[in-house]
C-alpha cells in the first residue's frame, strides 16, 4: 500500500474525527457503523445495509498505522467523509476480477465496498464511485481510491 492516510481530499474544513470502542476488529478504510452507544461494529453486521445512507470510515491513527488493524476493546478513530470527500476504501469482489474507474460501490454488509456492475442491487444505497481501476482475486479485499456520493 502506498497511502500513508485513509482521507485522500476533502472540504477545507474536512470531516469531523470520532473515536468509538470497537466489538471486533477493524482495518482503517473499513466501513461501520454504531453498535450501540458506546461501540462501533463492522457494517452490515447488525442491520440492514440497504437502508444505508451514510458512509463511515475507519482512519488511522493512535498506535495504528493505515495497514494496521485495530483489536477489539480498541479506542478506534473514525470519520463520516461528505459528498465528494475521497478516500481510499477497502472493496471486494466476489466473482474476482476488475473493479472499473467509474464504478457505482455499495456496501456488501462485511465492512467493504463493491462493484454493483452496473446494474441496481433492489433498494441499496450507492455509497462512492470508483476513482481508479482495482483487480481483485475472489472474494479478495483491497484499498481503492474511492469518492464519496
Amino acid at each position: 500500500m502506498s497511502q500513508n492516510t485513509i482521507l485522500i481530499r476533502g472540504t477545507p474544513e474536512g470531516p469531523i474525527a470520532k473515536e468509538w470502542l470497537t466489538d471486533a476488529a477493524l482495518l482503517p478504510g473499513m466501513l461501520i457503523e454504531f453498535a450501540s452507544a458506546t461501540s462501533i461494529q463492522v457494517l452490515g453486521e447488525g442491520s440492514n445495509p440497504a437502508q444505508m445512507e451514510i458512509m463511515r470510515v475507519v482512519v488511522e491513527g493512535g498506535t495504528c498505522a493505515v495497514d494496521g488493524t485495530y483489536a477489539a476493546g480498541d479506542l478506534v478513530p473514525f470519520i463520516t467523509p461528505g459528498p465528494g470527500d475521497e478516500v481510499y476504501a477497502y472493496a471486494t469482489h466476489t466473482a474476482g476480477g476488475t473493479i472499473p474507474f467509474g464504478a457505482t460501490l455499495v456496501s456488501d454488509a462485511a465492512g467493504f465496498l463493491m462493484d454493483t456492475g452496473g446494474t441496481a442491487i433492489g433498494d441499496q444505497a450507492v455509497l462512492a464511485v470508483a476513482l481508479e481501476a482495482k483487480v481483485l482475486a475472489a472474494d479478495a479485499i483491497g484499498q481503492m481510491k474511492v469518492e464519496v456520493l
